[in-house]
C-alpha cells in the first residue's frame, strides 16, 4: 500500500513516542536485532497492518502500510498520513501531506 521512510537513532524516546503515537508493539530489544521478528507492527484492521522495518544501516527505517485485503482508499489514505506523521516527530526531513493535519479526523 505504502512505505514511509525515514531516518532515526531509535533511542529509547524514539521507540516510546513511536509507540504511544501509533498503538505500535515493538520487538527490539538487542537480541532480537537480527531475528525474522518485525521490530514494530499495528493491526489496522483485519486484513491490513503497519510494519516498521529496517533499514539497511542502523538510522535507516520504514513504516510500511501492507495488507491482503481491499480496504477503501480514503482508508488507506488516513492510515498513511497517520504513518506520515509519525516518522515526521522522529524526522523532520520527513515531507508531511498538504493534508496532515486532518489526520486526526480521518483516524
Amino acid at each position: 500500500m505504502f512505505s514511509v521512510p525515514f531516518s532515526s537513532k531509535m533511542s529509547d524516546a524514539d521507540i516510546a513516542r513511536l509507540t504511544r503515537t501509533l498503538d505500535l508493539v515493538t520487538h527490539l530489544h538487542p537480541k532480537l536485532h537480527n531475528s525474522p521478528v518485525r521490530p514494530g507492527v499495528l493491526r489496522l484492521d483485519f486484513e491490513s497492518g503497519l510494519f516498521l522495518m529496517r533499514g539497511a544501516n542502523e538510522v535507516e527505517w520504514a513504516l510500511q502500510g501492507r495488507t491482503w485485503g481491499d480496504p477503501p482508499p480514503r482508508i488507506v489514505h488516513g492510515w498513511h498520513l497517520r504513518a506520515l506523521a509519525a516518522a515526521h516527530q522522529l524526522d523532520p526531513t520527513v515531507t508531511l501531506h498538504r493534508h496532515a493535519r486532518r489526520v486526526k479526523e480521518v483516524w
